[in-house]
């Protein structure tokens, strides 16, 4: 193109033939460029060398996640979620349940029946 836009005009020739010469490597090599990244793009992600099979992902991962508490506990990290808090407050929750239960019957607001059955279901949801 850029030969055609300058047929017949011989000013400088010297210099624009190696302008011209420069542009022309230059061109090659993007092309190159961009012929290679087409390839890896007909193939999608995968072709590039990224694994997108999760089964393998979590083989790949498994020993650190392991020795760091599991992906579930990486997880309940990076959201801020402290596991043993919500495990002593259902204790709490637990607890209080129990004790509320027991005034129930002492006060004589529920039978001996309705005590046993509320319990063993405390005791069973636990």
């Amino acid at each position: 193109m850029t030969f055609l836009s300058h047929f017949g005009d011989f000013t400088d020739f010297n210099e624009r033939a190696r302008s011209d010469g420069f542009r022309a490597c230059g061109d090659t090599v993007l092309l190159m460029i961009g012929g290679a990244m087409m390839s890896v793009a007909a193939r999608g992600l995968a072709g590039s060398g990224v694994f997108l099979d999760p089964e393998r992902a979590r083989t790949d991962v498994e020993p650190w996640s392991r020795m760091a508490g599991g992906v579930v506990g990486d997880a309940l990290d990076e959201a801020g979620i402290d596991m043993r808090r919500i495990t002593e407050a259902a204790d709490i929750l637990f607890d209080e349940n129990i004790c509320r239960l027991h005034d129930l019957f002492e006060d004589g607001l529920i039978t001996r029946e309705e005590y046993d059955r509320e319990k063993r279901e405390l005791l069973d949801n636990n």
